[in-house]
């Protein structure tokens, strides 16, 4: 059921109008009008949505307070907003100033906030002592206690008892206001709806007064809000016809409303209705309307808290199925159409998934002003290279793929559950050097995903094949799939991307580039400053955990783990070939290399040093010699304005590897280029032996930076050398290294 986080101000997951599409305040407040205007204008926008403009109003209430009073009232609505924007360590910077400050009623309010700050942290023991003291400091206030109560409700144990009653629902329809008892009524039926049958009754019952009470209160917001609702809870109880008829009467009420009042819940009703319509075979109407709900969502994807309700994110509860959904209805609406119209039909397509994959990477890195937003990429591709889109959908695989100006698409019948059960195994098969595990489910995954396009890439004479995957995919290296005879990388030079839209296509200039080569064989005074959780994802480390018992030993064991004892001579081999500078060791702390860095001077970064990429960027990171350098730490290091005279053209992380098991980790790659401002990046999936490293790095720099070379031609000439090794030739040794962004 959708998430329906009813707090105290509105719902948790308010979503901002379209008016404000940049990361940036767009300064609007630089003349503030007097301060309680600012507060109330401020409020008002929260209310309806608008969390950008709400913060800029409340910020500047709160900078232009006459004095504290103003000043805490201001931090306290200020906040709640910030809270809703899921910016949380500002909102509990502002919060705890208000409570500090305040006493009686308004404490109580400041109090109810700080319980969903703390719920939204998963720390339930304070959510509940903060909404305990809002009922107690609100005693006498009937919307206080009542609001406390329901947010207590929301911590009881499941396997208690109900914490909600017709009595409780009873006190609220008591309540004076009827904007008050609307939103309240709302709160305690999803709940209710969340009871199971058990709440059934009481949930229908609370929707329906919700309505009621919302009519009567001439909020055209609160109505709709409440129409959404019902709607969500009869589709989830297979009342389809009634679900698409209470959506169409909360559309109808929405079109007479101003559109940025009620935009987002117009993209959740449209969805809806295209799902319901999909369902009953209207393939036409469900397209229009995810069309609909595609280009309001589009309009307001800016202001999209990256986390909502329950630990979920935007992207996986609202963006992806949104943009992932249309692209699958295009394509099944065009099956059998002509030429021309399948191929705008794959370009449509195309479209949506960039717009996904850029949402992803923004949640992946946790803000949405790190990815440029942009449209379905146009650009034409040069000649010989095409970017394949694998969309794995339930029932079929569509193979989209773009060379030239023009688009394409394949159907494959074959459902996800078999693309991930082979992808798992050609995975786990490849982290063995000494089987043969992985040469089946490879082989079985060329059939589905390139043997289809044959045709395709012969007659647009493709040798540079450019990767746009997801999910369960991303952990596959491609260069090992398998016709039978040779593996892909024989074929074709191969890169991969997150997305064409975020992806940098020109060409590098000039064959020779200046390096700055860092490295750590042996860690030193970082080694008293890890977290040994954060560092199982390197399996070496995982199993010397496992085997010391005392702190002392815990050290020592880590430290073995860590050492690398290749990357001397991997940094004295590229030396000879590339120059520039290097750092070994103690020489590699984050304060020398962030000196050399900022100087601008380098086009080619390589870092042979542990790091892991996890499944987002908090859990992503490098280790220099004093020191852990995180994405933000890298970002931070390489944001001088030298760099973006002169941008990195390569990254290259030899001795990173993404964490095991996890389908957003080969996200990290991308996020490290983003974080670096690096044109390309060359990692690792798994963890590559010493000698393997050194050959591949030795001929990909020979090939690109040497003798000129395009990188993903450099790295599959790397890569055959090594296949074609009788004591290298098992995709172990080779498949690991993928590079992310411009193949050039």
């Amino acid at each position: 059921m959708q998430v329906l986080q009813f707090l105290l101000h509105s719902v948790i997951f308010a979503i901002a109008t379209g008016a404000a599409l940049l990361c940036a305040s767009a300064g609007s407040l630089a003349s503030p009008p007097d301060w309680d205007l600012l507060l109330a204008r401020g409020i008002e926008a929260r209310q309806a949505g608008s969390l950008i403009e709400s913060v800029d109003a409340l910020t500047a209430a709160r900078d232009s307070a006459a004095g504290p009073p103003e000043r805490l009232l201001a931090n306290a609505a200020l906040g709640a907003s910030l809270l809703q924007a899921r910016r949380l360590d500002q909102a509990g910077n502002a919060l705890r100033e208000a409570y500090a400050g305040m006493d009686g009623h308004h404490k109580a309010g400041v109090a109810n906030d700080l319980g969903n700050l703390a719920l939204v942290l998963n720390d339930r023991v304070g959510a509940t002592r903060f909404y305990q003291e809002a009922r107690s400091l609100g005693s006498g206030d009937p919307e206080v206690d009542l609001l406390a109560q329901l947010n207590l409700a929301r911590l009881a144990p499941a396997s208690g008892k109900a914490p909600l009653s017709a009595d409780l629902l009873a006190r609220i329809r008591g309540l004076a206001e009827p904007a008050t008892r609307s939103r309240y009524l709302l709160n305690f039926a999803q709940q209710a709806a969340a009871m199971g049958q058990d709440g059934l009754a009481l949930s229908y019952a609370a929707y329906t007064d919700a309505i009621g009470d919302a009519q009567a209160s001439g909020s055209a917001r609160l109505l709709v809000e409440a129409l959404d609702a019902l709607a969500q809870l009869y589709e989830d109880s297979h009342r389809a016809d009634d679900a698409r008829a209470l959506s169409e009467r909360a559309l109808q009420t929405a079109s007479s409303a101003p559109l940025g009042l009620v935009q987002d819940i117009v993209v959740r009703l449209e969805w809806r209705q295209s799902r319901l319509l999909k369902a009953a075979g209207r393939v036409d109407e469900a397209l229009a309307a995810m069309h609909r709900a595609a280009a309001q969502l589009e309009a307001l994807r800016q202001d999209l808290p990256i986390e909502v309700d329950g630990g979920k994110t935007s992207f996986a509860s609202l963006l992806r199925p949104i943009y992932v959904g249309l692209a699958d209805l295009i394509l099944q609406r065009q099956q059998g159409g002509s030429a021309s119209e399948r191929q705008l039909a794959a370009a449509q397509a195309i479209g949506m998934l960039e717009l996904s994959r850029q949402t992803e990477l923004q949640d992946y890195l946790g803000e949405r002003c790190a990815v440029l937003s942009a449209t379905a990429d146009q650009q034409s591709l040069p000649a010989g290279v095409a970017v394949l889109y694998p969309l794995v959908l339930e029932d079929r695989l569509e193979l989209l793929l773009k060379s030239g100006s023009s688009a394409s698409y394949r159907t494959v019948r074959t459902g996800a559950g078999v693309l991930q059960r082979l992808a798992a195994d050609m995975a786990d098969g490849l982290r063995s050097y000494d089987s043969d595990d992985y040469l089946s489910p490879a082989q079985q995954l060329y059939n589905l995903l390139l043997r289809p396009l044959h045709g395709e890439l012969a007659a647009a004479q493709i040798s540079t094949l450019v990767i746009a995957s997801e999910g369960f995919l991303r952990p596959i290296p491609f260069a090992a799939l398998h016709d039978g005879k040779q593996f892909l990388v024989e074929k074709f030079a191969l890169g991969t991307v997150t997305g064409m839209s975020m992806t940098d296509q020109t060409v590098s200039q000039g064959a020779v580039m200046s390096s700055l080569v860092v490295g750590l064989s042996e860690p030193g005074a970082v080694l008293d400053k890890l977290d040994p959780a954060k560092l199982l994802g390197i399996a070496q480390v995982a199993r010397a955990n496992l085997q010391a018992k005392t702190a002392a030993e815990r050290r020592s064991a880590m430290r073995e783990a860590l050492l690398l004892p290749g990357v001397e001579g991997e940094l004295n081999a590229l030396g000879r070939t590339l120059g520039g500078t290097r750092l070994l060791n103690s020489e590699f702390t984050v304060q020398r290399f962030s000196k050399e860095a900022t100087t601008g001077n380098y086009r080619i970064l390589h870092i042979a040093s542990h790091g892991v990429f996890g499944g987002d960027a908090g859990s992503s990171f490098i280790l220099a010699s004093d020191d852990v350098l995180s994405m933000n730490g890298l970002q931070s290091i390489l944001r001088s304005d030298n760099f973006k005279r002169s941008p990195i053209d390569l990254l290259t992380l030899s001795a990173c590897e993404t964490a095991e098991g996890n389908d957003r980790a080969p996200l990290g790659f991308s996020g490290a280029a983003i974080k670096a401002r690096a044109r390309s990046v060359l990692g690792t999936l798994w963890p590559v032996v010493d000698d393997a490293a050194q050959q591949v790095m030795a001929h990909f720099y020979s090939g690109f930076a040497a003798k000129g070379f395009g990188k993903a031609a450099a790295l599959r000439q790397a890569q055959v050398a090594l296949l074609r090794d009788a004591a290298t030739g098992h995709p172990f040794y080779w498949a690991p290294f993928t590079l992310v962004g411009n193949w050039q």
